[in-house]
């Protein structure tokens, strides 16, 4: 590129390019911020909601729907952002969700992005990731708990969890059924504490009842858990790639502008040397 002109054109779209990723860079931040602390001080909760229910299924006598629905297909409910510009946040969500699915399974999708992306599934519905709120994961929750036991004989949620403050993964959650395989070994570790509260208490009129009442706060706890996980993780995904942006566009202005003075002292090297010659020809005229 030697032209100035469109070196310079080229430089003022870059510089206005880097405002732009600098200040979604800020505003995520910003973001970010708020949702990480939402989350994490409704994250004792959402622990407790988890344990506890372990806790009264471990007490349980098995023989209802939520341990052994009829045979059907698995219900997934897939969360992801609403827009993109947040790296490969959403790509992460849906390859492990097309790794998840069956042909025969059942989807319901949280945000704009994977609703494009499973348009074409067999799907029990969908809904907005914006403005997040436990009304909403309720929602969800009727719709889910509708649709088990009929056309669902499982329930799994895949979101993108937190896994500290500066990096997240997608997580696949088994929500329903109950029984068999219903925790991995990491799940009983962390629901142990929560469940030790309860192992010991009776109840009336009896488990079964108890948990059959229990699931709907428990399945809407869990929607609305990873509802808050994933919205934190997008935005700590959308300051990281803006950050990445800013900086891509930090070294283009570096290079344009090297570029930009290399043209120029060519062409002043270039005029220097026409006077140059034009004065020595000049004066050979004169002798």
């Amino acid at each position: 590129m030697n032209n100035t002109a469109e070196i310079k054109r080229r430089l003022a779209s870059v510089k206005q390019t880097r405002q732009i990723t600098g200040a979604m860079e800020t505003i995520s931040v910003a973001k970010m911020r708020k949702a990480t602390e939402r989350y994490e001080s409704n994250k004792p909760y959402f622990d407790a909601l988890f344990g506890i229910a372990d806790a009264i299924s471990r007490s349980a006598d098995g023989d209802s729907v939520l341990f052994s629905p009829p045979e059907s297909a698995a219900l997934y409910v897939v969360v992801a952002s609403d827009r993109g510009l947040c790296g490969s946040f959403n790509h992460d969500v849906f390859k492990v969700a097309d790794a998840a699915l069956s042909d025969d399974s059942v989807v319901f999708t949280i945000g704009g992005t994977v609703t494009e992306h499973y348009k074409t599934r067999n799907m029990l519905g969908s809904i907005s990731s914006n403005a997040v709120n436990y009304a909403k994961a309720s929602d969800i929750s009727r719709v889910v708990l509708g649709a088990y036991g009929k056309t669902a004989d499982s329930v799994y949620i895949i979101y993108t969890g937190l896994l500290n403050k500066s990096s997240f993964a997608p997580i696949v959650k088994k929500l329903l059924p109950f029984g068999q395989n219903k925790t991995t070994e990491q799940d009983a570790l962390e629901n142990a504490d929560n469940s030790n509260c309860i192992k010991n208490a009776a109840f009336e009129p009896s488990a079964d009842a108890v948990l059959e009442k229990f699931v709907p706060l428990y399945m809407s706890g869990a929607i609305y858990g990873a509802m808050l996980a994933s919205e934190a993780a997008e935005h700590l995904a959308r300051r990281a790639a803006m950050s990445a942006s800013t900086d891509n566009a930090d070294a283009m202005i570096a290079a344009l502008t090297a570029e930009q003075n290399s043209v120029r002292q060519s062409s002043v090297t270039e005029q220097i040397t026409e006077i140059i010659g034009s004065t020595r020809a000049l004066n050979k005229e004169r002798l």
